[in-house]
């Protein structure tokens, strides 16, 4: 069985592809995600709202890069460093969350996201000045 710190690239890289379908294996059926104050159950949830908030994002953006960097916790969680290269025009931005993730039986079970200081600020700031409204 593959550690979770291989578990956790594995599925990072597919969220960095967009790779919905291929994240789905790495997502527990019972698998809940933790965003603000929305718990989302089971992979078509959390799937749909990644590749949501991806349909919505290149809508209005002329290039988005993601980027993703494992960090070990403890023996069954690790954080994921997510940075997301996002260009409208000549303007860019690099904005920056995290994630942990919780593993059980091989699976994702838990995934918790991490809003950054000021990183909400400085992407609404971004998308001022680039003239997007959302």
């Amino acid at each position: 069985m593959m550690n979770a710190s291989d578990l956790a690239t594995g599925f990072a890289r597919c969220l960095d592809n967009n790779d919905f379908s291929g994240a789905r294996q790495y997502l527990a059926t019972d698998c809940k995600y933790l965003y603000e104050d929305v718990e989302l159950r089971g992979p078509n949830a959390i799937l749909a709202s990644y590749e949501g908030n991806y349909l919505s994002a290149k809508d209005f953006l002329d290039e988005i890069i993601f980027e993703s960097e494992v960090e070990p916790l403890e023996e069954n969680s690790v954080k994921v460093h997510y940075l997301d290269r996002l260009r409208k025009g000549d303007h860019w931005h690099e904005h920056r969350c995290q994630q942990e993730l919780h593993f059980l039986d091989g699976k994702i079970s838990r995934i918790g996201h991490i809003d950054l200081a000021g990183e909400k600020e400085k992407l609404n700031a971004f998308f001022q000045r680039v003239g997007i409204k959302r």
